[in-house]
């Protein structure tokens, strides 16, 4: 797991549909979500204006933050799914089956 000297916000700028505009988040959310925009083949601009056109959240952080959490916990699940001894167990000692 990598490590990281604190929690401190990075405000990056990035343009979102047509407007440019500041975001403040955890370096372990940017690292994860240009990861994601990576795996994805897309650009992060494509993939923040996704978030952003999708959002129901009040605000895009919490969009993005939401966003990245999804994505690895469905990447987790269809991985476990894939070894279902494995899902089974981590199903029934977190109380939900896979």
């Amino acid at each position: 797991m990598t490590q990281y000297r604190s929690s401190t916000l990075a405000l990056r700028n990035i343009v979102v549909g047509s407007k440019r505009t500041s975001v403040r988040l955890e370096p372990a959310i940017w690292v994860a979500l240009n990861e994601v925009a990576r795996q994805q083949r897309r650009t992060l601009r494509c993939l923040v204006t996704e978030i952003d056109n999708q959002r129901q959240e009040s605000s895009l952080t919490a969009a993005i933050r939401v966003y990245v959490v999804e994505f690895y916990r469905s990447a987790l699940t269809a991985r476990l799914r894939a070894r279902p001894t494995v899902a089974n167990s981590v199903g029934a000692l977190q109380g939900f089956a896979p």
